[in-house]
């Protein structure tokens, strides 16, 4: 659920201070999360409960009334009702400050007013539609401290109204056509190519039938994944045609000449002819769908006026009857599901583009656009809260972009309000700066984003477009220096799609000044629970990028089991990096060996992975960045008990013939605790100290991958390399260990929807390297990893291990708590660089001076090149403050 959240409670503590004192042993830095989950997979709750807002126009949500659970995440949503709010300083809410709303379908409610300092109770009423009778909540107090964003925008009738009569008034308006801003070489190269196109001859068919290819699939595939098949490679042909039809409408908007108006037309009844026949064949999916409705939408806005009657009324009643059932389906779950990938990915866009064309020609239509517009006010973008992250890995990002930019756009048109002002917006080309740099693998934590570079490359240009961020300008200079020119390539008119479109397009923005700031090389994005950290970000080939992830989201969309689990890159590779393939969204592979924790650097307890639902979630309690040391801390201990999977993997696994079983790696082994420590010692040394405890005696298997080879050093050290870096991996435990490596899939890779053969991928198998423990109640691990460059021929450092858990690392020690039954704590100090890292009680002492804890189990970071001193206490996510 959308939560604008950006006044954190229990902040990092920063105390620039030679030395601190005594350590009292009483209060404790620690603070652990018991709910069941932060960000539910399906809220049912209201919003706010907790009592306290942070923007203001406050947002209110609440669940419409189901009449039954139907699973883990579905239910069935009771139409009988509609519903209205009320907010006020008066508990009975009688006095003047109080605001009703209308009676309205859907369950959320802006009062598009700042509210006043003070208390304040709010309550939902369910109103039955047959008798009127309303059903009150109990009154729900919140306050308003004064502290919270300022975010005010007009009424959604006042909003209605600023959208004209005249036609069109999505990809332009009237006084807009033939005086549209474009660079004049852009402008006239994509006339050129589109004057080329007139009259061109289509294809017979746009049903897919390559004969060879399909009496292949037929004898590879069962019937249900075969008709999925052609399904896709239907869509992949007609999709391009829909584009050039579209960029012809562009045409006709840049010039307002009427050859390119013609040649829509003829396109569009081809397109026309060519969507019914693949309907008829029962081809019709998904993403073909919505490419024929959305060049229905731009065609009847743009040319309304010159069509005629007959085909008029047509796209009027498909395009009525379509919003319809897209309102009743988005109706219910917009509000209360976490995540719904395709919705956000391009329905929710296209059902606003369509409901402000048809506005004025079907009453309908007011409904639609004012629903909408509070929706995405309220609750996007879903990707993450205020931190600019994208909790579904970045490699899905890349399908959301036109929405996160052409939304807030158009909004801001509209509204006079600057969405773009958002927390969220302001934050992201940081996020994608650190987790997706330049001539990197893109994060690796979801479907796609450990093959893809740079995918969300458009979004930043464009932005860069609207306000002024050192990120963004850093990231597209290295995009020049050393990228693939995909943004320059995208920055036409005809590939750049509506980001480039509408990003050419005058509005009065405040552009902001750039953050004298320097540019950071480690961040944490807490709301999302992604931290970053690197070496040499400005040099890809010199680069150790180390990238964590602890979500309070669970795993929703696009996201993987992947809680406390860590990627390594060296030059821009995959050096120590999770396994698998995009088979497909839910196959064999992609559920056992590719989305499931055994798939990524994490833990496997009794072989069970973390939840694949809402309820599997961590977080990031602590973060640090100074010169010479980057840390971050995630808390999984709440990952592995909930329930086990959203109804889709099961629906999907039973057809896959996936058994959820403990034996399969889904069950609850009783985790009890799972923290964390990742500490990133410039410039080539990584320490993570993790402590585990569950309910009963379990084995703590330890996993690390690598996609080109992995091979045991020496008793429980492990090496691999990639074409430009090698890195060793050395574990100690208070454990015995018993290591295997082996270069196969729990479930083998299939490439059965070419996903791969797409990319030009051959499906090879990974390395995987797994360390068990004993059963034990408790372990502990320490694990350092070296990272050194091929080409300079560097040698690993050897590891002095003296008693009591010390060692030396270079100019390093190390010294680290692996009894379980003793309070976790660690330690590293270089005396020659002057520098250091305690977590627990014992003081640092670097050059001679003290420094110590002022809460017990804390984390301090002495840095004297840089950053001084630096102290560390649990701090909360946003989710589990603003509820």
């Amino acid at each position: 659920m959308k939560v604008r959240a950006f006044f954190i409670l229990n902040p990092i503590i920063v105390l620039m201070a030679a030395c601190m004192p005594e350590d009292t042993g009483v209060e404790s830095a620690d603070q652990y999360i018991q709910l069941q989950s932060i960000m539910p997979m399906v809220r049912t709750s209201p919003f706010p409960s907790s009592g306290k807002v942070n923007i203001n126009s406050p947002h209110f949500m609440w669940s419409p009334v189901y009449s039954k659970k139907t699973g883990a995440n579905s239910y069935e949503w009771d139409d009988g009702f509609q519903y209205r709010v009320r907010i006020s300083k008066d508990r009975e809410f009688k006095d003047a400050t109080t605001i009703s709303s209308e009676v309205q379908d859907w369950t959320f409610f802006n009062p598009h007013k700042k509210l006043e300092k003070g208390v304040w109770y709010w309550q939902y009423a369910e109103v039955d539609r047959q008798k009127g009778q309303e059903r009150w909540s109990e009154a729900i107090k919140f306050e308003i401290d004064g502290n919270e964003r300022e975010f005010v925008t007009p009424d959604p009738d006042v909003f209605t109204q600023r959208i004209p009569m005249s036609h069109p008034r999505f990809l332009a308006t009237k006084d807009e056509i033939g005086k549209l801003n474009f660079p004049e070489e852009k402008k006239s190269s994509f006339l050129i190519n589109m004057d080329r196109k007139i009259g061109e001859k289509f294809p017979e068919t746009l049903i897919y039938n390559d004969g060879k290819v399909l009496d292949r699939k037929k004898k590879e595939l069962n019937d249900k994944n075969y008709h999925r098949y052609v399904d896709k490679a239907t869509k992949e042909k007609y999709r391009p045609h829909v584009q050039q039809a579209i960029y012809f409408i562009k045409a006709f908007l840049i010039t307002g000449d009427q050859k390119y108006e013609k040649e829509v037309l003829r396109r569009y009844f081809y397109l026309k002819e060519q969507y019914n026949d693949i309907n008829k064949a029962g081809l019709t999916n998904d993403f073909t769908k919505g490419y024929y409705y959305s060049l229905v939408t731009n065609v009847f806005d743009v040319f309304y006026e010159n069509l005629e009657e007959d085909e008029r009324r047509y796209m009027l009643d498909i395009l009525v009857e379509n919003q319809n059932e897209t309102y009743h389906h988005f109706l219910y779950y917009s509000v209360t599901e976490l995540m719904s990938s395709h919705k956000w990915q391009h329905h929710i866009r296209n059902f606003f583009t369509t409901s402000i064309s048809l506005l004025h020609h079907t009453p309908e239509a007011e409904k639609w656009t004012k629903y909408i517009y509070d929706l995405w006010t309220i609750r996007a973008p879903t990707g993450s809260l205020d931190d600019g992250a994208w909790v579904a890995g970045n490699g899905y990002m890349g399908a959301n972009i036109e929405s996160l930019f052409v939304m807030p756009f158009l909004l801001s048109k509209y509204s006079g309000v600057d969405y773009f002002e958002d927390p969220w917006y302001k934050n992201v080309p940081a996020y994608l700066f650190l987790t997706s740099p330049v001539g990197h693998i893109a994060g690796g934590f979801g479907d796609n984003a450990d093959t893809k570079i740079t995918p969300t490359i458009s979004l930043v240009g464009a932005l860069n477009d609207v306000k002024n961020n050192g990120y963004s300008q850093a990231y597209i200079e290295l995009d020049e220096k050393f990228g693939t020119g995909y943004l320059k390539s995208r920055q036409t008119i005809d590939k750049g799609g509506n980001i480039y479109w509408f990003q050419n397009q005058s509005l009065n923005f405040d552009k902001g000044e750039i953050d004298s700031q320097p540019l950071q090389r480690a961040r944490v994005f807490r709301d999302a629970g992604i931290a970053a950290m690197h070496t040499n970000i400005r040099e890809p080939d010199e680069n150790l990028m180390l990238s964590f992830r602890s979500s309070p989201f669970g795993v929703s969309g696009h996201a993987h089991a992947c809680q406390n689990t860590f990627n390594i890159q060296y030059g821009g590779e995959p050096l120590f990096f999770r396994s698998g393939y995009y088979s497909s969204g839910l196959d064999h592979h992609s559920l056992q060996s590719y989305r499931h924790t055994r798939a990524h650097n994490g833990i496997l307890v009794d072989g069970i992975g973390t939840s694949m639902f809402a309820d599997g979630y961590g977080w990031i309690p602590r973060f640090i960045d100074s010169e010479n040391i980057s840390y971050v801390m995630g808390d999984a201990s709440n990952a592995y008990d909930g329930t086990m999977a959203r109804d889709e993997h099961r629906e999907k696994g039973e057809f896959w013939k996936v058994d959820f079983t403990p034996e399969n790696g889904f069950g609850k082994p009783g985790v009890k605790k799972f923290r964390r420590h990742v500490t990133l010692l410039r410039p080539d040394i990584i320490v993570i100290y993790d402590e585990l405890e569950a309910a009963k005696p379990v084995t703590w298997s330890w996993l690390i991958h690598s996609k080109d080879t992995l091979a045991q050093h020496q008793d429980n050290s492990l090496y691999t390399e990639n074409q430009k870096g090698k890195g060793l991996l050395n574990l100690f435990s208070s454990s015995p260990l018993k290591p295997t490596v082996t270069d196969q899939f729990y479930a083998p890779a299939v490439d059965w929807l070419g996903n791969g053969e797409k990319k030009g991928m051959k499906y090879t198998n990974h390395w995987h390297g797994k360390m068990d423990s004993k059963k034990s109640e408790k372990v502990r691990f320490l694990a350092v990893i070296q990272v050194v460059d091929k080409s300079s021929y560097s040698n690993f450092h050897p590891i002095a291990r003296s008693g009591n858990g010390r060692y030396k690392v270079g100019d390093w020690t190390i010294s680290a708590q692996l009894d379980p039954d003793q309070p976790s704590e660690f330690k590293i100090v270089n005396e020659r660089e002057l520098c250091g890292i305690s977590m627990g009680r014992e003081k640092l002492v670097i050059n001679g001076l003290k420094y110590k804890h002022s809460k017990r189990g804390s984390t301090v970071i002495v840095d004297g090149k840089e950053s001084g001193f630096e102290e560390a206490f649990d701090e909360l996510p946003s989710a589990a403050i603003y509820r």
